[in-house]
């Protein structure tokens, strides 16, 4: 059984694990020698082998060299190639160390443009809108092509986002409203604002009511606002004929609490029922006092 050049070739390629470029080699080689004796054709294969392990050791020192990494510290590593000799290439990671180092500055028309920049830092990279390629500075102050840019996203580098808060009544449920497209949006939040505290006046008078007394006397620790449908005003004993007593604020008029003759609940009325934190309120009997009205209970209730 005879078997050709580039059978032979092959063969030894799939037994030793070559790949497809080394297995063409391999035939070429077998191709321009004469081959003599089988120690001839054993030293040739042997010697090839060698030389393509050199070669895969040089490719996975440079694949994981560091940025610091090879011969002379500098991140580049040398790759063997057929013939003997060797390239110098920089490491993947010395190239991602590289390229973090670049800023990119924005867009200019041409070339003559880039050139007219001043200013320009070693590093900076201006996109040269008339050929679509990217040019970065050296730091011998000049330009190099650094290629073609790459394909801008949907969206652009960064969508111009704007952000609007409104405030809503307290309880109501937040909202997030979305305007404007993918290159422009617009966000607006509805916001609730915090429930106030209630303050509630209470005053009471466990007693008959003496003419022209003061039941009570307040001094406002903050702003406050009474809720005064929600306010009432109640006596165990009932007025014998109509009653008021009158509410002052820093000592004039404010409101009153009136009952009707023979009833024992009353009706508030402040017209502006809003106070400010060290106002004094006060609550004064009528003058005369009403025969009967006794044992009053008396509830300012605080807004919401």
């Amino acid at each position: 059984m005879t078997i050709t050049t580039s059978q032979l070739a092959s063969g030894l390629a799939t037994l030793l694990g070559l790949s497809t470029e080394d297995a063409a080699t391999l035939a070429t080689l077998f191709t321009d020698w004469d081959p003599t004796t089988p120690t001839d054709l054993a030293t040739l294969v042997t010697d090839f082998v060698s030389a393509s392990g050199v070669r895969d050791e040089s490719y996975n020192d440079w694949w994981v060299g560091t940025a610091t990494g090879g011969p002379a510290s500098d991140g580049y590593y040398p790759i063997t190639v057929f013939g003997g000799g060797t390239i110098s290439l920089p490491s993947p990671a010395k190239m991602q160390a590289e390229m973090a180092r670049l800023t990119f500055k924005g867009a200019t028309a041409t070339t003559t443009t880039l050139n007219a920049i001043t200013g320009a830092a070693t590093n900076d990279v201006w996109l040269v809108s008339a050929t679509n390629r990217l040019y970065g500075r050296t730091s011998a102050g000049a330009w190099i092509d650094l290629g073609p840019a790459g394909v801008e996203g949907p969206i652009g580098l960064t969508p111009a986002v704007s952000v609007t808060i409104t405030t809503l009544n307290p309880g109501a449920t937040p909202t997030v409203t979305k305007t404007g497209g993918d290159e422009a949006p617009s966000f607006e939040l509805g916001l609730p604002r915090a429930r106030n505290a209630r303050h509630s006046l209470s005053v009471s008078a466990a007693y008959a009511l003496e003419a022209g007394e003061m039941l009570a006397l307040w001094c406002a620790e903050q702003d406050t606002t009474f809720d005064v449908a929600a306010s009432r005003a109640k006596a165990k004993v009932a007025a014998t004929a109509a009653t008021t007593i009158a509410i002052r604020k820093n000592g004039s008029a404010w409101g009153t609490i009136t009952w009707a003759a023979d009833a024992t609940a009353a009706t508030v009325t402040i017209a502006s029922p809003t106070v400010a934190a060290g106002d004094l309120i006060e609550f004064v009997a009528p003058t005369p006092a009403d025969a009967t009205l006794a044992h009053v209970a008396i509830t300012l209730a605080g807004a919401a």
